[in-house]
């Protein structure tokens, strides 16, 4: 009688010593400093039932700050139907510039997740030692230019920034300028200065350190500047593209290759007073820039 009792036991033993090999193994080395021996009697719910599986989890970005130098190009068009559509064209300008990110709930271990991925944006670019001559009059001399361009906004991480596949929601407000310093005969060709509401949406997929972005935003236009004394009439638009590809160095630092394109479109009256017909301005610009990242 006493050796059913026997292979019982040993039965018992052996599957007991199996469960434990199982979960020391799964478990991280944290886990040793637990007691094995100890089970939650049947019916009682664990309060965190991955405490001693699960290693602490990961460290949401809180800032994101990257500087880039850049190579800028932009063309001009004032299309008149009345009169030859006039151009202004400035390629190869040497610029730079800043973009950042902050997520100040980030870090904060009381607040809900969904309020560490809401962030205030900013950015900021000029050209550097830019000089241009009227396009009417190459052989005068040249004149500084401004090109710059800055804003700021909010952004919502809609997928957080650790899954492979991130996505992003942004508005905000941003200023636009290309002027003259000391003004051309032909002004009202090439002068632009805007106040823009930027509205889009980015996404970002990592294959390990490596990762692709794309940023697409419509541009309201909510201020154009006067060329001439012709005012903007009619309807208007713009739309900002951007592609990069990233490569991160470490938890602290990434480099990027970026590419992106504005273009804003508007209408002006005829030149000619009393003539039919609407002029038509788009005025666009590209930019190459091989940036660095600053990460937190």
């Amino acid at each position: 009688m006493n050796l059913p009792r026997h292979w019982l036991a040993l039965g018992s033993w052996l599957i007991a010593s199996a469960l434990i090999a199982v979960r020391a193994t799964a478990a991280p080395p944290i886990a040793e400093s637990v007691p094995t021996a100890t089970t939650a009697p049947a019916g009682e719910k664990r309060e965190n039932p991955r405490a001693a599986t699960a290693g602490p989890a990961a460290r949401p970005l809180a800032l994101r700050v990257t500087l880039s130098p850049e190579w800028a190009y932009r063309r001009f068009r004032d299309a008149e139907p009345s009169s030859a559509t006039k151009y202004y064209t400035a390629s190869g300008v040497a610029a730079a510039s800043m973009r950042f990110e902050l997520y100040p709930l980030a870090l904060a271990r009381s607040v809900p997740d969904p309020l560490k991925d809401i962030g205030v944006t900013a950015n900021y670019a000029r050209a550097l030692g830019f000089e241009s001559r009227d396009p009417d009059k190459p052989d005068q001399p040249r004149v500084d230019t401004q090109w710059y361009q800055f804003g700021f906004g909010l952004r919502y991480r809609a997928l957080g920034d650790h899954a492979p596949l991130a996505v992003g929601v942004t508005a905000g407000v941003q200023r636009s300028v290309f002027d003259f310093g000391t003004n051309p005969a032909n002004v009202p060709v090439a002068i632009g200065r805007y106040t823009l509401l930027p509205l889009g949406a980015d996404v970002r997929y990592a294959w390990g350190a490596f990762s692709l972005f794309a940023d697409v935003r419509f541009l309201l236009p909510v201020t154009i500047s006067p060329l001439d004394d012709r005012s903007p009439s009619g309807a208007r638009y713009g739309l900002q593209a951007a592609v990069a590809a990233a490569l991160r160095l470490s938890s602290l630092f990434e480099i990027e290759l970026r590419t992106s394109h504005a273009m804003i479109g508007y209408s002006l009256p005829n030149a000619l007073v009393g003539a039919h017909g609407d002029a038509s301005i788009l005025d666009q610009a590209l930019v190459f820039g091989a940036g660095a990242s600053f990460l937190y």
